[in-house]
């Protein structure tokens, strides 16, 4: 990015950046970011740079940094796959906006753990690890769907005499959507196993059950990558 004083040029105009839409944007970001991009004053996209840049990532073949199992959990049991992408979802859930809300940028969420105190997304990650020590299931997409309140703050609690966490309504529908999106998903899949069952016998509906649960593939596709290294930090 490059820093300027006038105006970048609109979208899809030619310049120094034509911000041109893709073919695909599936997730919305690009439209629900080109207001924001129309709008700048002080900076803009350099499309040349960003083409540099991908190339030299590509001729990098950069290795993911090493687990930090200090703050992130890593079940090592024998659903260690599943539990463990399940908790990165929830960390990614929840990790946005950990600015101070007031004007000292000092007073701000901390939190915590084995004896080291956090802040920003490391403090999320931290507050997850926490709440798996305490018993908490995080990985669960009943526990997310049915949280409460009280509960989420007792698993995001900051060290004494710091505020809690921003946006903590945004957090906890967040959690809610989550789950009520996995438990649909469960539900989905058990309504067809069962019918697969009744006309292939039990035992190949409870295959077809273990084999292509759509949770169990989603999660698992979530984090197969992420758990090759470090969830990555925003």
């Amino acid at each position: 990015m490059n820093d300027r004083r006038d105006p970048p040029p609109s979208i899809g105009t030619s310049g120094t950046s034509s911000l041109k839409y893709p073919p695909s944007d599936p997730l919305g970001v690009l439209v629900s970011t080109a207001f924001v991009i129309r709008q700048a004053v002080s900076v803009t996209i350099d499309d040349s740079a960003i083409g540099r840049l991908a190339d030299d990532l590509v001729a990098s073949r950069t290795n993911p940094p090493p687990w930090d199992s200090t703050l992130h959990f890593r079940d090592p049991g024998a659903d260690d796959a599943l539990r463990t992408a399940g908790w990165i979802l929830v960390l990614d859930a929840l990790n946005f906006c950990f600015w101070a809300q007031g004007s000292d940028p000092d007073v701000r969420w901390r939190v915590e753990w084995q004896g080291e105190i956090h802040d920003g997304y490391a403090a999320l990650a931290a507050a997850l690890s926490r709440a798996v020590a305490e018993g908490t299931p995080v990985w669960d997409a009943g526990w997310m769907a049915g949280l409460t309140a009280s509960k989420l703050r007792q698993v995001l609690r900051p060290i004494a005499g710091h505020p809690e966490i921003p946006l903590f309504d945004a957090r906890l529908a967040h959690l809610h959507e989550l789950g009520a999106g996995l438990l649909a998903l469960q539900r989905d899949h058990a309504g067809n196993g069962a019918g697969n069952g009744a006309g292939n016998g039990a035992g190949n509906g409870a295959g077809n059950s273990a084999n292509h649960d759509p949770v169990t593939q989603l999660i698992e596709r979530a984090g197969e990558d992420r758990l090759q290294g470090s969830p990555g930090r925003s």
